[in-house]
């Protein structure tokens, strides 16, 4: 059915082989041939995961007069997790490696060691704990943007969890679904399926709610 074509959208990185001049000469007549045209073949290639260490070097400047007039020196830029060490493009990777593609902390840390880096997963575990707070205004948007839809479904999931990380008993909760007008997606964790589930958020939402 013919091979699938390659996106337009990609990076094209050309590579141009030529051929030898000593093979630019025709076989039968002596004639150095001419270049008539070029056949073109492309194949997907990827580059691997690099990790590299971000130096921020801020200079500091005094007067050459009298040093107690001070030192001053470059603003620090703002920073995701001050005087932390994770840059803005790791918590990106992390936090989606985790929660888009399923890439549990402890397999992350195992492929960052494969890069010669040691990422603990509690030091990662922490990272995502912070973000999640840097997210808390867009969160509380997304939310307003589903109860001020005109249409809300909503449906909850079983799963089952555990007090403690140490094992304790498990428990069944729920992961509540609402999607505003088949666009904006709010989950919410309840320990419970019944009613008053849906009405904790329901006192919220600016239309009255609709009974069967």
């Amino acid at each position: 059915q013919g091979r699938t074509a390659l996106p337009e959208h990609l990076e094209r990185r050309v590579e141009i082989i030529e051929l030898p001049e000593e093979k630019r000469q025709c076989p039968e007549c002596g004639s150095v041939m001419r270049e008539i045209g070029e056949d073109v073949t492309e194949e997907l290639e990827i580059i691997p995961m690099q990790v590299f260490v971000r130096r921020i070097v801020r200079k500091k400047y005094a007067c050459p007069t009298d040093t107690l007039h001070g030192v001053f020196r470059a603003r620090m830029p703002a920073r995701a997790i001050p005087k932390g060490i994770a840059g803005p493009g790791l918590l990106s990777h992390i936090l989606i490696s985790k929660y888009v593609d399923h890439l549990p902390l402890d397999r992350q840390e195992k492929i960052f060691l494969c890069h010669g880096v040691k990422v603990p997963k509690s030091s990662m575990s922490d990272w995502m704990g912070r973000v999640r707070r840097l997210l808390d205004p867009l969160l509380a948007r997304l939310k307003e943007r589903m109860l001020d839809s005109r249409i809300v479904n909503c449906d909850e999931t079983t799963m089952q969890v555990q007090d403690n990380a140490r094992g304790g008993p498990k428990r069944d909760g729920y992961l509540w679904s609402y999607i505003g007008d088949s666009r904006w997606v709010w989950f919410e964790w309840r320990e419970g399926r019944g009613r008053q589930s849906v009405a904790a958020w329901a006192l919220h939402c600016p239309c009255p709610p609709i009974h069967p």
